[in-house]
């Protein structure tokens, strides 16, 4: 595995898997991509190539010109993944396969980028950056979540793994985590009041549901074990509760 700042390339059972920085600007990767492929084009020469541009909306002109880059370089582009329906129109009409982002195919955090970290904006401004019109499938994370990284989706969000303090996740629908819920956690952030958040462990720094915001006391979790709980609003309230087969939103 190659890894830089702004490029990850994998090699994959399909051929290779190209990871794009969804916060680099796109001539940035571009000229990245170019160096990396003249350092090693023996390499690259023939590969299959799956592209997984998160939630990056590539247009037609940005992708004309990267489609046309790597198959001058004999390289034949297979498949690209992304949350932007755009981005999935504008390569379909290239005669290349698209699709979301599904758990079922193993792919991990696809909107991690350290955008907005460490900035005081509004909640609503940071997601409407990086929301898509297609939300008719929940996202799925296989991988923990760790400080600095976020996750913004226009839809439900599963994570299985750990999201710890300084991680945090913005989702329109759900909030699940399958593991230890430290960070920030808001659902229903475009105003679903009926939005919940469920993990196996819940002790985040913030947790938000529409535009109610409560804050969690920090615990050591030397005494005891957090159990499974769910948080939903009521009255105005958010409230937390026993998460169990029987609990009902």
């Amino acid at each position: 595995m190659q890894v830089s700042d702004s490029i990850i390339i994998k090699g994959v059972r399909e051929g290779l898997l190209f990871i794009l920085d969804d916060d680099v600007p796109f001539p940035q990767l571009l000229t990245e991509l170019t160096t990396r492929i003249n350092a090693r084009p023996n390499f690259f020469k023939g590969a299959a190539i799956t592209i997984n541009a998160g939630r990056r909306i590539i247009d037609a002109p940005d992708f004309h010109v990267l489609y046309r880059m790597l198959t001058r370089n004999e390289m034949k582009v297979q498949s690209v993944v992304s949350m932007s329906a755009q981005t999935r129109m504008v390569v379909e009409g290239y005669g290349v396969a698209s699709r979301p982002p599904s758990f079922a195919a193993g792919d991990a955090g696809v909107s991690l980028g350290l955008k907005d970290r460490g900035t005081s904006g509004p909640l609503g401004a940071a997601v409407a950056e990086g929301a898509i019109s297609d939300a008719s499938t929940g996202l799925f994370l296989r991988s923990n979540l760790r400080p600095g990284q976020s996750v913004r989706y226009a839809g439900d969000v599963c994570v299985l793994g750990d999201v710890e303090s300084g991680a945090e996740i913005l989702a329109d629908g759900d909030v699940v985590v399958w593991g230890a819920l430290r960070g920030l956690a808001h659902a229903g952030v475009g105003g679903n009041e009926g939005a919940i958040v469920c993990a196996l462990q819940l002790v985040p720094t913030q947790l938000n549901i529409a535009s109610t915001s409560s804050r969690f006391p920090i615990t050591s979790g030397e005494d005891e074990t957090p159990s499974p709980a769910i948080a939903h609003l009521e009255r105005g309230h958010i409230v937390v509760v026993a998460w169990t087969p029987d609990t009902e939103k």
